[in-house]
């Protein structure tokens, strides 16, 4: 059961990432952070503004809760925790059906759910007659 709920939190995470084309984190001074929970350090992203403000408000009160584009996301955050070796933290949440996963596998399901989002539209759209 708990895998299946941690696989409904990233397919979801995905698609309004991709949908809205916005991720929710926490920053500091301006710069986005990681933070330390559950024995570890993650790079928390949210797909959900008001879930990263209840987790924020929680256990994290010194820090800000930041909107960040989809291209922020893929250009700055994923490859710095890589870099960082920080593993993302998709729908960090008080229980333990958030996903963990390395950054550089969630910025090639993010390309990949993109691809297959562009397709879905192309399809779609060629479908339509007017």
């Amino acid at each position: 059961m708990q895998q299946k709920a941690a696989a409904s939190i990233y397919k979801n995470f995905l698609y309004e990432l991709l949908r809205s084309r916005t991720a929710w984190g926490l920053s500091c001074h301006g710069d986005i952070c990681a933070v330390h929970g559950a024995g570890m350090m993650c790079l928390p992203l949210w797909s959900d503004g008001e879930a990263a403000r209840r987790m924020q408000q929680r256990y994290w009160p010194k820090l800000l809760v930041t909107a960040i584009s989809l291209d922020d996301v893929l250009e700055r955050c994923l490859p710095q925790a890589r870099k960082d070796g920080v593993p993302i933290g998709v729908g960090v949440a008080t229980d333990s059906e958030a996903v963990v996963i390395p950054a550089a596998q969630l910025a090639e399901h993010i390309r990949l759910a993109a691809r297959v989002f562009a397709e879905m539209r192309e399809s779609q759209g060629a479908g339509r007659q007017d």
